[in-house]
């Protein structure tokens, strides 16, 4: 039995949240990559450019480890509409 409601159509798969070694991606776009890394005192979002995955762009803390600094960051790395001109909403420090 399908418990899903009718109005809530399934995911493509440029629309999931993948997860990575040491956290999760977010948005992949032909000129960017968004992921959000675990590191030991926070979660970092990061952009990258899709050819260059080893370097990040820009680095942006959301302190704490725990599951709700991950989800705003998550969150954040969802509503960021430009990641390689503009910074997320919601970070509580840039890191680079």
């Amino acid at each position: 039995m399908n418990t899903r409601p009718p109005s809530d159509a399934p995911l493509s798969e440029d629309d999931r949240i993948t997860r990575i070694d040491n956290g999760f991606r977010v948005q992949v776009s032909d000129e960017h990559v968004v992921e959000v890394w675990r590191y030991l005192f926070n979660w970092r979002l990061v952009s990258t450019l899709p050819t260059q995955r080893a370097t990040a762009e820009r680095g942006y803390c959301f302190f704490g480890t725990g599951l709700e600094s991950l989800a705003r960051a998550i969150a954040a790395g969802l509503a960021w509409k430009d990641p390689l001109r503009s910074d997320p909403p919601d970070y509580d420090k840039r890191a680079f």
